[in-house]
């Protein structure tokens, strides 16, 4: 039987009434419509621009930093004051590499490490020999007081730097020990006076830094010299004075070496690294005339410059001091003796670079003008003692008796900036020294070696002192 089909009718879901517009949007006013909003994507393109400039000026400041260089640097506080030599022509350049030319070396390389005065006279005479023509060239040399310290013919070449030097240095030496052996005391004395006579010129040759160190090489084998000789002289009182006017004469002076000397090494250095842009005349650019250093990159000149005109100020602020107010080497320095974090990639790292090779042989300058004098000063006294002993037979009490007949003005030890230490039972005279510590003297052959407490005997002790 078939069922019938029921067919179940649903109700229609009766729509919701929408809102009207008056209920969910507000009422405008027609004075004051709304901004209309941003179509999609005008947020991200305001986003990339923004950053866009910033990255531009991030580059524009980066390559100002590495490209700007500082303006030329003022420097008028180390201009050399001493006037240019206007001469034609000189001819001690010329004379002092004709001497050096000439000179031969010693007949074993093992002699230059010893003292002269160590060697056998055999080897003594054989050096002498084999110089004869260099004595002659070096006795017309020095007989020319035309010395012209400040032509700009010494800039021609680099002299100071020549390899002979390292016979030079000891030649005067050898000669005065062979004479001194031979028992011509006063020929001994005049082979010592030359080679500081020859210490002198060459530290007033305003040209490259190497005639400076070779002149403060030379002053040292001097007074090493003189020390030796004076130690067991037998001259008569008058003939020492004449020697003491003569050395008197070669001391080296804070003055000197700061308004002199600084000023000189500093002009020296402006001129390698501008070449004739520096201003100076054309014949006195170093070996001739030379052209500017050329850009590159990571390279300022005028930044380069000024760190070097800095250094040098800090070199000549440092001359002059005693240990109560030296202190060396601090982080002060333009650039320090070690440092080793230069970048080469930096807005100046090539420069850097340059400045701390060319500034290094200059940063214990202060310290060796230091040791030079103290030296001199012991060696000086040594002198006018030998003097006191040769009219009294005997040594002063202390060092005041020396004064005024035998020094005009009583040394003060530059390490200390007082008076030098005098050991009258020891016979002594010394200093301070390099570690500003007394350690009651240091006598040590070849004298003056020992630099923590520089020494020279005076040859008598006080057995011979005046009651």
């Amino acid at each position: 039987m078939v069922r019938p089909v029921r067919t179940v009718v649903r109700p229609k879901a009766t729509p919701e009434p929408r809102p009207s517009a008056a209920l969910t949007e507000p009422v405008v006013d027609d004075e004051t419509a709304l901004p209309s909003p941003k179509p999609p994507g005008d947020g991200g393109i305001s986003r990339g621009v923004i950053i866009l400039g910033i990255v531009t000026l991030i580059g524009m400041a980066l390559a100002w930093r590495y490209m700007h260089d500082e303006p030329a640097v003022w420097d008028e506080d180390l201009r050399l004051t001493i006037a240019p030599d206007m001469t034609g022509v000189i001819t001690a350049p010329q004379r002092l590499e004709a001497f050096l030319e000439s000179l031969s070396p010693t007949s074993t390389a093992e002699l230059l490490s010893r003292d002269p005065w160590l060697w056998d006279t055999n080897s003594l005479s054989t050096m002498l020999r084999g110089n004869a023509v260099a004595l002659d060239n070096l006795k017309d040399l020095l007989e020319d007081f035309d010395w012209h310290g400040a032509h700009a013919a010494w800039n021609r070449r680099d002299l100071g730097n020549h390899p002979a030097w390292i016979y030079a240095a000891v030649l005067k030496q050898v000669e005065a020990a062979y004479l001194d052996r031979r028992g011509e005391e006063e020929a001994a004395f005049a082979a010592a006076i030359d080679l500081l006579e020859l210490s002198r010129r060459l530290q007033d040759i305003l040209a490259w830094p190497s005639f400076h160190q070779r002149g403060v090489e030379l002053h040292y084998r001097s007074l090493r010299t003189l020390c030796e000789l004076l130690r067991d002289t037998t001259l008569s009182a008058q003939k020492l004075e004449q020697i003491q006017r003569e050395f008197d004469a070669c001391e080296p002076t804070d003055a000197h070496f700061k308004q002199v000397l600084i000023p000189a090494f500093y002009l020296h250095e402006k001129k390698l690294l501008l070449g004739p842009q520096s201003g100076e005349p054309l014949d006195t650019m170093p070996n001739g005339v030379r052209q500017p250093r050329p850009p590159r990159l990571f390279f300022k000149t005028n930044e380069t410059l000024g760190m070097i005109a800095k250094t040098l100020r800090e070199v000549q602020d440092q001359t002059g001091r005693t240990s109560l107010a030296l202190d060396p080497w601090k982080d002060t320095w333009a650039i320090a003796p070690n440092r080793g974090d230069i970048l080469f990639y930096g807005p100046n790292g090539a420069g850097e670079a340059y400045a701390k090779q060319r500034l290094l042989p200059y940063l214990d300058m202060p310290r060796q003008h230091q040791l030079a004098l103290t030296q001199h000063l012991l060696v000086q006294q040594q002198l006018a003692l030998r003097r006191f002993f040769a009219e009294h037979h005997g040594l002063p009490n202390k060092l005041e008796d020396l004064r005024p007949a035998y020094l005009k003005d009583l040394p003060l030890d530059p390490f200390s900036g007082q008076l030098f230490h005098y050991d009258l039972s020891a016979g002594l005279v010394y200093s301070v020294g390099a570690d500003y510590l007394s350690s009651g003297g240091d006598v040590q052959l070849p004298p003056l070696t020992n630099h923590n407490e520089p020494t020279v005997p005076i040859g008598v002790r006080s057995r011979s002192a005046r009651p």
